[in-house]
């Protein structure tokens, strides 16, 4: 797989939508952070950890607090159209890796010979590796 690229940027918003301001007693800042990220992943069949497809991403993270969970969503773009949707695993290019699930944010349109896909992920993000890992989409 190709390099990964990625932007990141970190907002932090405190409940009235302003940048949150440090604490005076402990100097840490309160609210949400919200990090962007893009790069390329490899998309896999749920149930047999089968490649589908070598996609490009960006995703939008939140951080766990003490009050919420983490949430993770986002697009990405395949030169190969997925003939169903549904559940999938995604494990970028630093192994990191976890579950989505894949919906058509419209009709399914192959905008400059790509497929265009949004996707909501589904608990943690984790590490590790899956027995066919290193193995191309087209295999």
């Amino acid at each position: 797989m190709a390099t990964r690229l990625f932007t990141v940027t970190t907002w932090r918003f405190a409940n009235n939508g302003l940048l949150a301001q440090p604490d005076q007693e402990t100097g840490h800042r309160s609210g949400m952070t919200v990090r962007y990220q893009g790069g390329s992943a490899r998309l896999y069949a749920k149930d047999v950890e089968k490649p589908v497809a070598d996609v490009r991403y960006q995703m939008m993270l939140t951080q766990a607090t003490k009050f919420t969970r983490m949430k993770w969503w986002g697009d990405f773009s395949s030169g190969k159209e997925l003939k169903t949707l549904g559940e999938f695993i995604i494990e970028f290019d630093d192994g990191t890796r976890g579950e989505i699930v894949v919906f058509a944010s419209g009709a399914a349109s192959n905008k400059n010979g790509r497929f265009q896909y949004s996707f909501n992920g589904r608990g943690r993000l984790g590490g590790g590796s899956f027995r066919s890992h290193g193995k191309t989409a087209e295999e």
